[in-house]
């Protein structure tokens, strides 16, 4: 269904990281962008909230400086927002389909800010609740146990354990894999085992011949003794008849003796989600067979192709670039590290850089209360800053998460989220708070300035008459209080309708075609506004080749007057597409676009990786949007090379004008 909010500016706060160097570059301008969680719902009310920090020459950047969000899903509660304190805050309301969104943010008034990008995944609520519950996998074997990157010539990152004794072991949640061979691409997270496998899940055991695992979708494809293909329940491991082709590579095991780069350990923990953590107990790490360290607990993630990720150095025209980090803990509970960082990284983009010398805590924990990470940012300054971020599933039924930002010690931001399923609906609620003191001497808005809060219930989708097609019946009521000095302004609003849902269709062999329709009656107290709001989303996908990927859709938005956050410029028509390719050496492009087809906006973000020669590796990310006249366009060109297992990347960009050379690190993008 349609969310409905209140025509109000979101209101911002200031955050941390302002921690100066002396020296810094008085017109040098950095734009990060972050969201308070990345996995949300694709239900087209759920929120996101996006935050934009702005620093000019080391400080945040002065009130009033104003931002500009685009993104290819969903929508904002706002396209403009003006900064307080250096931050300007925006609501991403979800979209109705499932998929990747990915949202710019820019700075206008000729700064020489780089565009930041943050990606934010929508998905069904089965997804949904298997992603915020299955987090770690872990890998054992009484035999050998190898992290290898660079894989023969596959160029997979690639964890293979093997065992002559059949105790070769993956186990995630209550699903536990035993086999004399198993292989985890630590990626896509999916396992793959042959050879006398067995499948417990709680106290039921059955025997297959071989195996592939995913995790996170809790999928199990199986090949019988006899050789026949089923599908295995999670719970009960019945063998269920499935219609999935299957290829000559579905069971393979790569062989990893001529990795690279590669690491032996006794055991391994997979995070699935984040930042892809890889934590290793007695770690061996070798560079071409011969060992090059032993330690007791090495932490490393999934996408940097280096074996320290935090040891950075680097140079560029603002100086040189450090990154010392002290990890006090590493374990499935939790993961510590303090950073002395110079020039740390700052937003989506290679070279921004947070200026001057600082030291960054932080803490990832997980326990039976949920998991989360607990930063604090310019430890050593007066004005340190700190985030929590949290995220809580109760049994099957119920979740919540928390955001908290405390800029400096005195301005507070907050967002939280929570849900509950009843047998016929679900219940959900989302709040947001926040309180800014002001800068200078001056102090403005007293209080918690701005108070949002929505409740929701929409019913389980229910069949229709119609073939194909789906409907859920829903109410929402949304209020908002804003304090402005001493005024306070109080208004509400009542939403009820209904989401149609086509569930995907064949219209030819190769397409695939599905629709969202939400129809929506909002009745504003306190404003003259309200009426009907109508959404479409009308999807097109196709597998290309069996590593590419192509998707358009077509948006329709009408909305009442005087009812939403949304800016008059958003289209009420608007036509995206997608494409992404994968090639087994490595090589990747992924596109992202948006067009307004009534207004002038668009968007569109794109990423190339490509392997030059062995070892060698061309990156390339291009960030292009317009709101109206003004345009945002940034090119950055990166070439990395592996030595000795460890990176060294050259990048540039065509905004900041700036060269940035990595010398034991490398980013992605």
């Amino acid at each position: 269904m349609m969310l409905l909010m209140i025509s109000w500016r979101h209101l911002v706060l200031p955050l941390a990281l302002t921690g100066v160097s002396v020296g810094a570059h008085a017109q040098r301008s950095v734009l990060d962008l972050t969201a308070d969680r990345t996995l949300a719902r694709a239900d087209g009310r759920s929120n996101v909230v996006l935050s934009a920090r702005v620093f000019v020459g080391g400080q945040p950047a002065g009130d009033g400086t104003i931002v500009r969000f685009a993104t290819n899903g969903g929508r904002f509660d706002q396209d403009e927002v003006t900064t307080r304190g250096g931050i300007a805050r925006v609501s991403l309301i979800a979209p109705n389909t499932v998929g990747q969104v990915k949202v710019t943010a820019s700075v206008i008034g000729g700064s020489n800010a780089v565009p930041a990008s943050v990606t934010v995944d929508f998905v069904d609520d089965a997804t949904f609740k298997l992603q915020v519950t299955s987090t770690w996998l872990t890998v054992r074997s009484d035999d050998v146990l190898v992290y290898a990157v660079n894989a023969g010539a596959s160029g997979r990152r690639l964890l293979g354990a093997f065992s002559e004794n059949g105790l070769a072991m993956a186990s995630n949640g209550a699903i536990t894999i035993r086999a004399t061979s198993l292989q985890v691409d630590v990626v896509s997270g999916i396992v793959i085992a042959t050879g006398g496998v067995r499948v417990t899940t709680r106290d039921v055991d059955t025997s297959v011949r071989r195996l592939t695992w995913n995790p996170v979708r809790r999928q199990l494809l199986a090949e019988l003794d006899t050789g026949t293909i089923v599908t295995l329940d999670p719970i009960s491991l019945l063998a269920k008849p499935t219609n999935q082709s299957i290829s000559s590579d579905t069971f393979r095991i790569v062989d990893q003796s001529t990795a690279d780069v590669s690491v032996v350990s006794s055991e391994v923990s997979l995070e699935l989600g984040g930042d892809y953590n890889l934590l290793f107990k007695h770690a061996r790490l070798l560079i071409d067979g011969q060992t090059l360290a032993v330690l007791p607990l090495h932490r490393m993630t999934v996408y940097q192709r280096t074996l320290f990720r935090d040891q950075l150095l680097g140079f560029a025209s603002t100086g040189l670039t450090v990154d010392v980090p002290y990890t006090y803990q590493a374990t499935r509970s939790g993961t510590g590290v303090v950073h002395l960082r110079r020039g740390a990284q700052f937003g989506s983009s290679a070279v921004a850089r947070r200026t001057g010398w600082g030291i960054d805590i932080e803490q990832q924990y997980r326990s039976r209360l949920g998991s989360g990470t607990f930063q604090v940012l310019n430890a050593q300054d007066g004005r340190r800053g700190s985030r929590l971020q949290h995220a809580s599933r109760f049994g099957s039924k119920a979740d919540a998460s928390l955001f908290v930002d405390v800029p400096n010690g005195k301005d507070i931001y907050g967002s939280l989220q929570a849900g509950y399923q009843l047998p016929f609906a679900r219940i959900g609620m989302f709040q947001t708070a926040s309180r800014f003191v002001g800068s200078s001497n001056v102090q403005i808005d007293q209080g918690f300035t701005d108070y949002r809060q929505q409740v929701s219930i929409e019913s389980n989708p229910f069949q229709l008459g119609l073939p194909g097609w789906r409907a859920t019946l829903s109410a929402v009521n949304t209020t908002q209080r804003t304090v402005a000095s001493a005024a306070t302004t109080k208004s509400m609003a009542d939403s009820y309708g209904t989401r149609l849902i086509r569930s995907p269709q064949k219209i030819t062999s190769r397409w695939l075609y599905s629709q969202v329709v939400s129809l929506n009656y909002v009745d504003v107290v306190g404003l003259d506004g309200g009426g009907l709001a109508v959404q479409n989303s009308s999807t097109f996908r196709t597998a290309l080749t069996p590593s590419s990927n192509f998707q358009w859709t077509y948006d329709y938005l009408q909305q009442p007057q005087l009812v939403t956050l949304t800016s008059v410029t958003t289209p009420k028509h608007r036509l995206s597409f997608a494409y992404d390719w994968s090639a087994p050496n490595g090589g990747s492009v992924f596109v992202n676009s948006t067009q307004g087809l009534d207004v002038n906006q668009s968007s569109t973000s794109a990423s190339v990786s490509m392997p030059l020669r062995k070892d060698w590796e061309l990156r390339v990310n291009r960030i292009d949007s317009q709101l109206g006249i003004t345009r945002f366009r940034d090119t950055e060109f990166g070439v990395v090379k592996l030595v000795d297992g460890r990176a060294i990347g050259a990048y540039y960009s065509t905004t900041a004008k700036q060269l940035q050379i990595d010398f034991t690190g490398g980013v992605r993008f």
